[in-house]
């Protein structure tokens, strides 16, 4: 339920202010709990809640560089205290007491409900975390491809393929998989040019699409390439010219 004295807030008139602070109450402890955040309890009292500007920004829509500057006109004018850490920010709502107006059991109700989300965001976040520090930079994968002597070597990573990673790094085959891949791409005889045209895969080819890494990953291009009867036929016929054009040069 709203409670009348929205009307009299100063961030009333203004609309992402108002939705960001809705959503704080929304999201608050109706009492205090106890969760485990890496490996350690935390413990939340009534009217806080543990979040980060990335998580607010997802559920409101809002930008995490405003969110940051309603945050900090909220703590100035005293409706807000925020205990900062490099992996999370807890917030206090001060004069918390005053935004409720619930029966007992709805306060339990919600506070079971707000405690659920909060521990599923945990999990989600650690999940976020351990997925970011897998994530490749620029450097370690280039680093990691120049390794491979079967491949070719990246001498630049111009902006074009700095898009292609950035499409890669929101695929989570990718962020779990990518040095398997190059494993892969590396060992396989057809990308490192054991085939027809002598082609051989590049970092371009394996940043260009989903499906190209994938198929390193599922096996494709594992083992020695068997060419078709059409192959040796055309690789005869070019052995021939080749050879007349010799004995013609002779």
């Amino acid at each position: 339920m709203l409670h009348r004295k929205l009307l009299d807030h100063p961030v009333f008139k203004n609309p992402k202010a108002l939705q960001l602070w809705l959503a704080l109450l929304l999201l608050a402890q109706h009492s205090e709990s106890r969760f485990e955040w890496n490996g350690r309890f935390q413990t939340l009292k009534a009217g806080q809640l543990l979040t980060g500007r990335k998580k607010l920004s997802e559920l409101t829509g809002i930008k995490p560089s405003t969110i940051v500057n309603i945050l900090k006109m909220l703590e100035s004018e005293q409706q807000i205290n925020q205990q900062k850490t490099t992996k999370y920010t807890i917030i206090t709502i001060v004069n918390w007491d005053k935004y409720q107006n619930k029966t007992t059991n709805e306060q339990q109700a919600d506070n079971k409900l707000t405690t659920d989300c909060q521990q599923s965001d945990t999990y989600n976040n650690v999940k976020n975390e351990k997925n970011e520090k897998k994530k490749p930079s620029v450097n370690k994968l280039v680093d990691y491809w120049n390794s491979k002597d079967s491949l070719p070597t990246i001498k630049a990573f111009n902006k074009k393929r700095i898009d292609k990673l950035n499409s890669r790094l929101k695929e989570e085959a990718f962020v779990t998989g990518w040095r398997e891949a190059i494993d892969k791409v590396s060992a396989s005889p057809f990308c490192c040019g054991q085939n027809d045209r002598g082609w051989r895969a590049d970092v371009s080819w394996f940043l260009a699409n989903s499906d190209n890494y994938v198929k390193a990953l599922e096996g494709k291009y594992d083992g020695e390439k068997k060419e078709t009867p059409a192959e040796i036929e055309a690789h005869k016929q070019k052995e021939h010219e080749l050879y007349l054009k010799r004995m013609q040069n002779a």
